[in-house]
Parts: structure tokens; C-alpha cells; sequence
């Protein structure tokens, strides 16, 4: 990956122009996806592709050739800090997302949480069913798919039961929505690093060697 040429736009603006063009992803689970789309082993992942996808494929109707210019260069932006977190010493972080002791607050934490696994997922693998994962990256997936389980659980059991009548229950379950969050948090790093060493090993391999010369 290239050093990042263009200077991130910021959230606020990102957010912006998905709303304007209509867009069906939510900005926490663009970063996510396009982490995943940064991270993963394909050999056709792209920025512009990832770009294209937030709109199923096809770019929104835009005004003009200018428009179109913006649109790419504030999502771009966005992908090139999205892979400034391929090092343990940029982590990615989740998005920041209140949690209060209430019904409403919970759920939408775990909302949020599922949105962003969906969404790295959905970047690793694309539209593929299977892709060649490193070991480390594939623990991780499982890892994640078993934390996505367990917040759906809590969503369905919010649903079922509301916890904010009683107290102690409530404080249980956000103790235990922040372990899933923070466990969420290192698989998701872990995996991006892993692929990268996976991609570095696999660009070694492929370089021509020179000759001996006798």
C-alpha cells in the first residue's frame, strides 16, 4: 500500500456526502468495510470498487464531472486513513458509541457493533463465500462471527425482556457488551495485521529472481 496522497476530509464530511447521495451503509460500517477491503487477501479489491459498492455496484446520479471528482476524492481520503491502521502502532479503533444504562442505549451499542463486523466482512470477502486466510486472520474471523452471535443475542433478548427495570441485570450485561467490544477491537487488528504479513509474504514470492551469474 502506497503512502496515503490525500489528507483525510474528516468524519463530518464523509458523513455528509452519505447522506446526500442517498447512501444504504452507515458511515460506522463504511470504515469497517473498507478496512476489511484494505486488509483482504483478493487480489481485486480496489478503492474504487469499495467506493462503488457502498451503492450496490453502481455510483450514485451525480451533478456533474466535478461532483463525481469530489465524491471520489473524500472517499478515497477515507480509505487511505482506514489503511494508516495496518500497524500495531495505529490500531484501529471501533466507533465511538455511548452506552448508558438503558434499553435504548444498549441496543444501539450492539447494533452498532454488528453493523461494523457485517461491514469488515463484508470488505474481506466481497462477494466470495471462501478466501485464503492466514491462520491468525481465520482464528479471528471466528472469532468475530462468535461476538456478532452473542450482541444479536442481546438485541433478541432486549426484544423479549426489557433490563432496565432491573438494575444489576442491566450492569451485567453492559460489563459484559464492553468485554465483547474490547475482545471485537483486538480480532479486528488482528486480522488486518495478519493479512498484511500474508500479502507481504505472498508479493516476496511472486518477485522474479535474478540469475546467477557463472
Amino acid at each position: 500500500m502506497k503512502k496515503p496522497s490525500l489528507k483525510y476530509v474528516g468524519d463530518k464530511k464523509v458523513q455528509a456526502m452519505l447522506t446526500k447521495y442517498e447512501c444504504p451503509v452507515p458511515f460506522h460500517a463504511v470504515r469497517t468495510r473498507f478496512l476489511g477491503n484494505i486488509a483482504t487477501t483478493r487480489a481485486d479489491a480496489s478503492p474504487v470498487e469499495a467506493i462503488k459498492g457502498l451503492w450496490d455496484g453502481e455510483l450514485p446520479a451525480v451533478e456533474d464531472f466535478e461532483a463525481i471528482n469530489v465524491l471520489f476524492d473524500t472517499f478515497t481520503s477515507l480509505w487511505n486513513e482506514m489503511a494508516r491502521h495496518q500497524s500495531r502502532k495505529k490500531p484501529f479503533k471501533l466507533s465511538r458509541v455511548a452506552l448508558a444504562g438503558s434499553d435504548q442505549s444498549l441496543h444501539q451499542f450492539c447494533q452498532t457493533r454488528v453493523d461494523e463486523i457485517d461491514g469488515f466482512v463484508e470488505g474481506l470477502f466481497a462477494d466470495q463465500d471462501m478466501i485464503d486466510l492466514p491462520e491468525r486472520a481465520d482464528e479471528g474471523m471466528m472469532h468475530l462471527g462468535e461476538i456478532r452471535a452473542m450482541l444479536l443475542g442481546v438485541i433478541d433478548l432486549l426484544k423479549r425482556q426489557p433490563l432496565s427495570s432491573d438494575q444489576n441485570e442491566i450492569a451485567k450485561t453492559i460489563k459484559n457488551v464492553r468485554d465483547l467490544n474490547r475482545i471485537a477491537q483486538i480480532e479486528i487488528n488482528e486480522v488486518v495485521l495478519s493479512c498484511k504479513r500474508a500479502r507481504g509474504q505472498m508479493l516476496s514470492m511472486s518477485e522474479p529472481v535474478d540469475p546467477t551469474v557463472h
